[in-house]
């Protein structure tokens, strides 16, 4: 007999948000037979930007970090104000082929360096001294229906879901989908074999999610995929990896969600940075490159947006341990075959500082505002319009 306490330890793998959302045909307003894709990565902890995309031509740098500046015979240059961390050479194809925007100095007045406030800030696009709820997507999301070949309006693999909360959406949370789909299996068989009433109403409760592991498992199987195992033996970097590949999947299996959210972990780099944070923009950059080669010859890369974000940048100076603190300003990059590549923002100064950080250029709300609007062809809500949007698509 199935306990309730056994029912509740494996609906718990299965978190779904917005459970009464009715279905209806997708409305976001592309091609319905070729819709978009958003695929968030969250670089969980605070990226240290300035060792990502590389001010070379401002001294200041290398005097701020003696320890820690990329050095010059291992810069990939881009312009006359930026190059690419040597590591990150993955990305060289697609800054050639027209398809990496590089935004610099993203950020927001009186900034926050708490990472549970500031990501607060970045998920519910609110001020500083704001509080939210809902997520930055929930208001626009709202207005795309779903259909037998869509299972949520966003599906997470891994880490926090709160950009992709808020009444009325639906938001599947997963470990990956062969574990989703055996989970939702299970609540079927539970609810097949058992007359007990509270077991029955907490069953239903997950309803959604239970459809939701059906429409992958449709798509699963129909895309052939295998999904990894042992996920929890690898490292944060490797864990990425997998994930991408699941991202991938999901796309080209076409029965998924207009937005996909990714974490990469690991960017709290306050002590002994180099060897950590060199092995992060490694995996970063080969995820970007494995999505492009992937969703290429499935021909979904047109079809795709990729967007990074993090709480925070890290301060122009290290520190005493060999790494860098909280800052506030950093560089994000717009990655897919539709972007219109190229440096979207002022360089910001190392040396014209405000309490020690970079200046910011560009209000992380104008990245939003060009996703929902230019990419996902959704509304904005009058909490964006106020903000400037960047050129995105080519």
């Amino acid at each position: 007999m199935i306990t309730r306490r056994q029912m509740l330890k494996l609906s718990a793998g299965l978190s779904v948000a917005g459970l009464s959302m009715p279905l209806a045909m997708p409305a976001w307003a592309t091609n319905p037979d070729k819709p978009r894709y958003l695929i968030l990565i969250e670089l969980h902890g605070g990226n240290d930007s300035l060792n990502m995309c590389i001010p070379h031509n401002q001294e200041g740098y290398y005097a701020a970090r003696p320890s820690l500046a990329i050095p010059k015979d291992q810069h990939i240059i881009l312009s006359p104000q930026l190059a690419l961390n040597g590591v990150m050479s993955p990305l060289e194809n697609l800054w050639a082929a027209g398809e990496l925007a590089i935004i610099p100095g993203v950020g927001y007045p009186e900034p926050n360096r708490s990472h549970f406030r500031s990501i607060e800030i970045w998920d519910t696009a609110s001020n500083s001294d704001e509080y939210l709820s809902d997520g930055w997507l929930s208001e626009s999301l709202k207005q795309v229906m779903l259909d037998e070949h869509l299972a949520a309006h966003g599906i997470v693999i891994g880490r926090n879901p709160a950009p992709l909360m808020g009444e009325g959406l639906k938001t599947l949370v997963m470990r990956n989908q062969a574990s989703f789909i055996r989970e939702s299996k299970q609540l079927d068989k539970i609810l097949a074999s058992t007359e007990n009433p509270t077991l029955r109403h907490l069953i239903n409760v997950h309803k959604d999610a239970r459809r939701g592991g059906e429409v992958l498992r449709m798509g699963f199987e129909n895309a052939k995929k295998e999904a990894n195992k042992d996920k929890g033996k690898k490292s944060n970097a490797d864990r990425f990896l997998v994930d991408v590949q699941e991202a991938a999947a999901i796309i080209q299996a076409g029965y998924g969600a207009p937005v996909i959210k990714l974490a990469l972990s690991g960017f709290d780099t306050h002590f002994n940075q180099n060897k950590q944070h060199q092995k992060l923009l490694k995996s970063l950059a080969q995820g970007i490159a494995q999505l492009r080669a992937s969703l290429t010859e499935s021909g979904h890369w047109d079809q795709t947006l990729v967007m990074t974000y993090s709480e925070f940048g890290r301060r122009v100076g290290e520190n005493g341990s060999q790494g860098t603190d909280h800052g506030t300003a950093a560089t994000h990059f717009m990655v897919g075959g539709k972007v219109a590549g190229g440096i979207k923002s002022v360089v910001p100064s190392v040396t014209d500082l405000v309490d020690k950080d970079l200046q910011y250029h560009q209000d992380f709300r104008a990245l939003y505002a060009s996703v929902t609007e230019q990419w996902l062809g959704l509304p904005l809500s009058s909490h964006y319009q106020r903000y400037k949007q960047i050129p995105l698509l080519s």
